[in-house]
């Protein structure tokens, strides 16, 4: 059985992976933060970001809506979803 106590570690290193723009390794951790805890909004937010910054719009723009989801005041998400958005057209 998987310990949501972990997700924060893998959200961590995720974040790690972001700073150096290693998009593909921010993906796998945030998507084990989420596969630990799927209310997670910033491990999905992030992964968002990630996806987007890969040029990756389908998967960034599913991701920005479910930390909406999760929190529908969630301003940095619905911020982020806007800029995908508009990327798409």
């Amino acid at each position: 059985m998987a310990d949501s106590n972990f997700a924060p570690s893998h959200y961590n290193l995720g974040c790690a992976y972001f700073s150096k723009k290693e998009y593909p390794k921010a993906i796998i951790a945030f998507s084990d933060a989420i596969k630990l805890n799927q209310r997670y909004k910033e491990a999905y937010y992030n992964r968002s970001l990630a996806y987007f910054r890969s040029r990756r719009l389908k998967e960034a723009k599913r991701d920005a809506e479910k930390a909406i989801s999760i929190n529908r005041y969630y301003k940095r998400a619905r911020n982020l979803l806007e800029r995908i958005q508009k990327s798409a057209k």
